[in-house]
């Protein structure tokens, strides 16, 4: 299910930097956002892995949440 989420959200980025590609702002909007996403959820399956209390997890945890951060401010 998760790589057909991931199918889904590639199909859709590509065919919205094909429609804005002659708007570099919108175009580096939707790679900005979508490399994001990707990195959040590289995080958190990291997070989920990791055991409790382990270092690895305290970092993924962090990034989790400067990387919503940023898709929060970016998306408002």
């Amino acid at each position: 299910m998760t790589k057909v989420g991931f199918g889904v959200l590639t199909m859709n980025s590509g065919l919205a930097i094909y429609r804005a590609r002659e708007d570099a702002a919108s175009v580096l909007f939707v790679v900005g956002s979508y490399l994001l996403l990707l990195l959040l959820f590289a995080y958190l399956r990291t997070y989920e892995r990791s055991p409790p209390g382990s270092p690895l997890r305290e970092r993924a945890r962090r990034a989790v949440w400067q990387l919503t951060t940023l898709l929060t401010v970016g998306f408002a």
